[in-house]
């Protein structure tokens, strides 16, 4: 009897599961689009959250906004009162642009129970500084000349031909990264960091997660301080760099070529060096392993 009953109840599950997965969501969105001037030495600053971002250059002298605000719900009236509470707020105080957008909820009214999104795109002038923090969502920036900040809570950034100086906080998320040409310092905490065709020196630190850097003969001195991080290093055929790795706890998995004598049972070391004057690699990990690739 017992066997029927839990035969009756795995078909009805699955029935339930077969309704839930034919529910139609619903999606309201609502399209800002807002426009300010800016000058040499102006400020753009960012505070996003569970939004998609794009930063993208502009040869005009002004910093424009355009955003889709979404909701998302299997009842239409739901999303239609749920998109009203996006914000989407744009002003300027003094030589800062300040762009923000989030969900607003008035005192005494219920909080949105969709699944809300905004999917924002700012252009900017080259020359423009960025600071920009995003929270549950992702932000892609491109092609600027001034330094840019990062701060992210699971968020992804992919950065690409970025020439200014580049600082990064990124933690739950991840940080990928090609054709940053100026000095890169980046604080990760469980993010995996992903560098290609750096020209600046670099400075990570890391923790619970995973760093992947290839380098070439355009690198400059690369700094990894990590805990229970594993590092992979691509490109030491493709450049003339210094190495001076360490590892306690963990592996190291070099050419034959590294001198490896100064390992002990804790603490394993590795060293290559080609001319006193060459750049360097050098890294250093608790509890993580250490791969060097050609």
């Amino acid at each position: 009897m017992k066997k029927i009953l839990l035969i009756v109840l795995l078909l009805a599950g699955c029935g339930v599961g077969r309704l839930l997965a034919q529910v139609t969501l619903q999606v309201v969105s609502k399209n800002v689009e807002k426009t300010v001037p800016w000058k040499p030495g102006m400020e753009l600053i960012v505070n996003g959250e569970k939004a998609d971002v794009t930063v993208v250059p502009t040869d005009s002298a002004a910093i424009s906004v355009s955003a889709e605000l979404s909701a998302k719900h299997p009842s239409l009236d739901t999303a239609q009162t749920d998109v009203n509470t996006w914000q989407l707020v744009v002003n300027t105080v003094g030589k800062k642009v300040y762009i923000r957008a989030y969900v607003g909820v008035q005192a005494g009214k219920r909080a949105p129970v969709s699944n809300m999104r905004a999917q924002i795109k700012i252009k900017v002038p080259r020359q423009c500084a960025v600071n920009l923090s995003n929270r549950f969502g992702k932000a892609r920036l491109e092609h600027l000349d001034a330094p840019v900040a990062l701060n992210g809570y699971f968020c992804r950034f992919d950065l690409f031909a970025l020439n200014g100086e580049l600082k990064v906080e990124s933690e739950h998320g991840s940080v990928d990264g090609k054709e940053l040409k100026g000095p890169v310092d980046i604080k990760g905490k469980r993010a995996d960091v992903t560098l290609q065709q750096t020209a600046g020196n670099c400075s990570l630190q890391t923790e619970y997660g995973s760093v992947h850097f290839y380098t070439d003969t355009q690198s400059g001195n690369v700094r990894i301080a990590a805990q229970m991080t594993d590092i992979t290093l691509s490109g030491l055929e493709a450049n003339s760099h210094n190495y001076r790795l360490k590892t306690r706890f963990g592996n190291l998995d070099v050419p034959d070529k590294f001198d490896k004598s100064g390992s002990t049972d804790k603490a394993r070391t590795a060293i290559y060096q080609v001319k006193p004057e060459s750049p360097s690699i050098e890294v250093e990990t608790s509890f993580g392993h250490i791969k060097v690739e050609k």
